[in-house]
């Protein structure tokens, strides 16, 4: 892929905010390296009938495990963007290795979307596979 491909940090900052929110990036974070556009580049979006996967690589080094979580962050966006049932994000380390994935569900999405729950029902509806940290 090209440099000029979208990053997922980019994807976020265009995204939907929940209702009631002005931003998922808090004011004195808006800056900071962990959220520029450079953080995650987006390997591949891919789509059928009922589901969506989007593969992800982490452009930094280090700190692996908690950007793999947080890359979880991205399945609300890949529902509102694909508006498919069933949703997956694949965290892949700088390296290309693939490190988690994350598993949710329309059902969930659409809850915070209809402003019934909070962005942080996501992290308690998420089930999360291929956890390979060293």
């Amino acid at each position: 892929m090209s440099n000029t491909t979208p990053t997922l940090a980019c994807m976020i900052g265009a995204g939907i905010v929940p209702k009631g929110k002005s931003s998922f990036i808090p004011p004195g974070k808006r800056n900071s390296p962990e959220n520029s556009c450079s953080v995650f580049k987006m390997v591949s979006l891919k789509t059928d009938d009922n589901n969506a996967i989007l593969i992800v690589q982490d452009l930094l080094i280090g700190n692996e495990k908690n950007r793999a979580i947080h890359s979880s962050q991205f399945l609300y966006n890949l529902w509102w963007y694909t508006d498919k049932k069933n949703l997956k994000v694949e965290y892949k380390d700088s390296k290309g290795k693939t490190r988690l994935t994350a598993k949710t569900t329309s059902e969930i999405c659409e809850r915070i979307g209809k402003g019934e729950k909070e962005l942080s029902f996501m992290a308690e509806n998420v089930d999360f596979d291929n956890i390979a940290f060293d």
